[in-house]
């Protein structure tokens, strides 16, 4: 079976990420779909969803090494494109910012025009 993802035009035209950045932004995009629908997955202090996405993980499935794989989140983090949280004894919880924030607008405001 043939499974895809989706990726918003946004992030596709956005002249800050390269293409390893943006296919990983999508790939954790689309993970949050599934989280959302999954109790388990909602952190009831920040009131959010969030993903688990391991760095050997994404690494694997960009055909990156983890330093790469690593590089990666720490940029978009940067960018403020995601959040990511490190929890005593479990993985990397990595939220997606709110709408209305301001991480939204700069994924926006850094997209080329056509």
């Amino acid at each position: 079976m043939t499974q895809f993802i989706q990726m918003d035009m946004h992030i596709l035209h956005n002249s800050a990420l390269n293409s390893d950045e943006k296919i990983a932004l999508a790939l954790i995009m689309d993970r949050m779909k599934s989280s959302v629908q999954r109790s388990e997955f909602f952190d009831k202090q920040h009131q959010a969803h969030y993903v688990i996405y391991s760095v050997a993980e994404l690494a694997q499935n960009l055909g990156v090494g983890s330093n790469t794989a690593v590089k990666i989140l720490k940029k978009l983090a940067q960018l403020g494109l995601i959040i990511k949280q490190r929890v005593f004894s479990h993985a990397t919880r990595i939220f997606l910012p709110t709408e209305k924030s301001e991480s939204t607008q700069m994924l926006h405001s850094t997209t080329t025009k056509s």
